[in-house]
């Protein structure tokens, strides 16, 4: 009974301690989401009251996520959940601002007053799923998963795997990939965007070949350069070598209007970065943000030419004309791509479609058996999206994106939104969760970064289902290196048996 009385009196400081974190953590949680209403209702005065309500009901919904989770991730931005409550904010609240200043989508589509609400319900719904799937394991009473102890002879043998398989994957498919790095002759996004897209939708095999000669040598050889970059270990000309090699890949890609490539290349030096040299801070993640939210609305503006001179003299006009407006919430180029939920609710209220009751998912798994073995396959959600409300836009090239709460919202409206986002949160924390465990492989880090692109920046346009299988196809060059290294273990460990 004694021993007992000890024991409890010295777990006392600990557990009041322990609340006093939590309680300041609800305390900052419900300051920050005070400031919140307190904008919203100064900003929005002159839109609908429903708009301000959507605002602080999304950001009561997200703080109280980051304020219940605080104790397994903290503020840890390449946690899915940073990226993807802030862009789902983002892209739902352009879209509303779009549509409540102009009454029409952003294909001049004028809009019935019952579509409002409903567009505010599925993306208030959709994100209470997403917190709802983040926080299930947290709720069961799962916490994190203690990080496996691997040896640094592990970690620089399977590294070493990694750099081998870039370079001789580099050398044998160079004629494929050296267009991306060749940043003296470049054709302009809007040259080849759609006439490349009609290409692909003619060639049966062109998904299959795009993995094997560009994505597995491109993405081997970026992970490759991150890593030498940032490691003071790894000699000066190589470190020189890497950080010329990389930055040729990104100037190519600005030249040529590609937003993903600079986003990736992007994520990557974070990745490895955030894991081995210093964590992102909250000032260094807001710095960031803002730099990217300006590169991805700068570059839709100037990417009809890959002319350096006549970017710049396209952005002046722009600027002279038109000043800030197209780096607004209201006026994103990119962000308004939510603006197609309020064209599928109309659609659905109107009979030009109807609910497929996750039918969509059964097309969207055999959309990925590659059409060279499955020629007539099914067409992805997103595209079958334009071929119901903008027929003839796809044989074209075209595309106008599929914001991610629409998946769940075809399949049983608001409550498939809240059924499909809570999937798709469960899964990414999941993942991030495997991650933390092998967090000492670098490999693992470079693969994460690759999933993380599609999963978590590239998903709110691209839909759910969508993004999974772009993450798979970047994590395809990972995969083939964890092969490659078990087979060099096995032929080593064969051959000291023999010795």
């Amino acid at each position: 009974m004694i021993q007992r009385a000890r024991d409890l009196e010295l777990s006392q400081p600990a557990v009041m301690l322990a609340l006093e974190k939590k309680t300041k953590t609800w305390a900052i949680a419900i300051a920050i989401l005070l400031a919140i209403f307190v904008m919203a209702s100064l900003s929005l005065q002159s839109h609908p009251f429903r708009l301000t309500l959507y605002v602080c009901a999304y950001a009561t919904i997200a703080m109280g996520y980051f304020a219940y989770t605080a104790a397994d991730h903290g503020f840890d931005v390449l946690h899915p959940s940073f990226g993807l409550f802030l862009l789902l904010f983002l892209y739902s609240l352009s879209s509303a601002l779009f549509v409540e200043t102009e009454k029409t989508t952003f294909y001049n589509e004028t809009l019935m007053a019952e579509v409002y609400p409903i567009y505010y319900w599925a993306c208030g719904v959709g994100a209470a799923g997403l917190a709802l799937g983040l926080a299930a394991r947290r709720l069961s009473g799962i916490r994190q998963s203690e990080v496996k102890d691997i040896t640094d002879v592990a970690n620089v043998r399977l590294r070493s795997t990694m750099l081998w398989s870039a370079l001789v994957l580099c050398v044998i498919f160079l004629p494929f990939i050296y267009p991306k790095f060749n940043f003296v002759s470049v054709r302009s996004y809007y040259e080849i965007a759609l006439s490349s897209r009609v290409e692909r939708l003619a060639d049966d095999s062109a998904g299959v070949l795009d993995v094997l000669t560009q994505y597995l040598p491109l993405t081997l050889l970026l992970a490759s350069c991150a890593y030498a970059i940032q490691n003071a270990q790894v000699k000066r000309w190589q470190r020189l070598t890497a950080l010329a090699i990389f930055g040729a890949y990104v100037v190519t890609g600005f030249l040529a209007g590609e937003r993903y490539t600079i986003l990736y290349c992007g994520v990557v030096i974070l990745a490895y970065r955030h894991f081995r040299i210093q964590r992102v801070s909250a000032l260094q993640a807001m710095v960031g943000g803002l730099l990217g939210y300006v590169l991805m609305n700068l570059i839709p503006i100037i990417r009809g030419s890959a002319n350096p001179a006549l970017m710049l003299q396209v952005l002046m006009d722009t600027l002279g004309s038109q000043g800030l407006t197209d780096f607004s919430l209201t006026y994103s180029n990119e962000l308004v791509t939510a603006t197609n939920l309020h064209r599928h609710i109309q659609g659905i209220l109107l009979g030009e479609t109807s609910y497929n009751y996750g039918y969509s998912l059964i097309t969207d798994v055999l959309v990925w058996i590659p059409r060279l073995i499955y020629p007539n396959r099914p067409l992805p959600i997103s595209e079958q999206f334009v071929e119901v409300f903008y027929p003839g836009v796809r044989d074209m090239g075209g595309g106008y994106g599929f914001f991610i709460i629409q998946e769940g919202y075809w399949a049983f409206g608001v409550f498939g939104a809240f059924i499909f986002m809570a999937f798709f949160g469960w899964i990414v924390d999941g993942l991030y969760r495997q991650v933390l465990k092998f967090q000492q492989y670098d490999l693992v880090l470079f693969l994460y970064a690759a999933v993380y692109a599609d999963i978590v920046l590239a998903s709110i346009r691209s839909g759910i289902v969508g993004s999974f299988k772009a993450g798979m196809l970047h994590a395809f060059p990972f995969v083939f290196v964890l092969l490659v290294h078990a087979l060099r273990e096995r032929y080593n460990a064969r051959g000291s048996q023999s010795a």
